[in-house]
């Protein structure tokens, strides 16, 4: 683990805890209860420095690339994220990890507020008078079980593995309703046995 900065001592309340520093373009605090993000500008003499609560936080993203990785951080409010770039593969993998547990921590502690929050429309269980235990096989368009992974007529893939957690999920979510994992880029894969 890295030193905190000198000039960032000062910003860390006495019952908090600092789990990880990350030094790059922009030095990134990582403690139990927020993270701090300096950014320095006018050849390091001006510097600014901005906590995010985790409880603002919903989803975390992690863009690998070929030599360096970044991290964007899906806040509340809906129109903010925060993006760390220019990290290093294996900074990015560690910060990505004690940021996605600190996020589902702290949306637990809050009531109310479960962690991710997933709608489906009702209008999906009145098409064309389906009862509840059945779906339409995308692929072939017959009927099938809800609760069936893969169509028995076709063998195309009705649930997938998420990636990161390894539970099973509906093909047609965007996020793991079990570790919050952004699925949105498996639209662009074909997953097709």
């Amino acid at each position: 683990m890295a030193m905190l900065p000198e000039d960032m001592k000062h910003l860390i309340n006495l019952d908090e805890k600092v789990a990880w520093v990350v030094r790059g373009s922009e030095t990134v605090v990582v403690s139990d209860q927020r993270i701090i993000i300096r950014k320095s500008g006018g050849l390091g003499l001006k510097k600014s420095f901005v906590d995010y609560p985790y409880s603002n936080m919903v989803n975390i993203k992690l863009d690998r690339g070929v030599r360096k990785a970044s991290i964007e951080i899906l806040m509340r409010s809906g129109v903010q994220s925060i993006k760390i770039a220019s990290l290093t593969k294996r900074d990015a993998y560690q910060l990505h990890r004690i940021l996605r547990e600190n996020i589902i921590r702290g949306s637990s502690s809050q009531a109310g507020q479960p962690f991710p929050v997933i709608i489906q429309s009702p209008v999906r269980s009145m098409e064309k008078g389906k009862d509840d235990g059945q779906q339409e096989c995308k692929k072939c368009g017959r009927p099938v079980s809800a609760d069936f992974a893969l169509c028995p007529f076709c063998r195309y893939a009705l649930k997938i593995e998420c990636p990161e957690c390894g539970k099973q999920i509906d093909r047609k979510f965007k996020l793991c309703p079990y570790c919050g994992e952004d699925l949105s880029y498996l639209d662009e894969i074909d997953l097709e046995l």
